[in-house]
């Protein structure tokens, strides 16, 4: 008596089945991996968005120009150390940034690289408000929403908090929030500079 040495049609059916089923697995499993990557990406370029913007208010907050430097104007003088004179961006902002109103030292600077749009004290922006290198950085996808906010802190102590919040239009979101004090972009006290700190409630 002679046996089949082949598969039948049914073997064959189930074989290509399980195949099947094994492969749909697979190429779920991949296209999920590849959601997830794509979303942390978007998600990474989101944050270092944010950050970047962050970066530039930090910087320009604490910035200081001196007689010595092209640029100074004298009407922007804060002190005189080690007989130069000395401006320091932060007294604009401390006093263009503060709710109610405050009577600031001096005249204010205009050409604040952040002053975007002042709302009911806080000074505040978004995308449109950036300087034009920064904003072409960012790219489209992200949108930009900041504020600058004076707080008055200790008696004689300026303290700034900034807020960036940067929103991908895949979805991804993320928010930053850092507190600047005036002795981050001031020098410490001393004899002929007692209180470098603008006061936002005047002086």
């Amino acid at each position: 008596m002679q046996t089949s040495k082949g598969f039948t049609f049914v073997e064959v059916i189930i074989a290509m089945a399980i195949i099947a089923i094994a492969f749909s697995t697979l190429l779920l499993s991949q296209v999920s991996s590849y959601r997830v990557t794509t979303q942390m990406r978007y998600a990474s370029d989101t944050k270092a968005a944010a950050t970047k913007v962050m970066e530039a208010i930090l910087a320009d907050v604490a910035r200081t120009i001196t007689s010595a430097q092209a640029g100074y104007d004298a009407t922007y003088k804060d002190a005189t150390v080690g007989g130069v004179d000395v401006s320091y961006y932060f007294v604009d902002y401390a006093f263009t940034c503060v709710s109610g109103t405050p009577t600031p030292p001096r005249t204010l600077r205009i050409n604040l690289a952040f002053d975007g749009t002042v709302t009911g004290g806080v000074c505040t922006g978004t995308t449109a408000d950036l300087p034009a290198s920064l904003a072409s950085a960012i790219g489209s996808f992200i949108s930009i929403n900041w504020t600058i906010a004076s707080e008055p802190g200790f008696t004689g102590e300026g303290l700034l908090k900034v807020i960036v919040e940067a929103q991908h239009t895949r979805g991804a979101r993320v928010f930053l929030a850092e507190r600047v004090s005036c002795y981050d972009a001031y020098p410490s006290p001393n004899m002929s500079v007692p209180k470098p700190c603008p006061d936002p409630a005047g002086p």
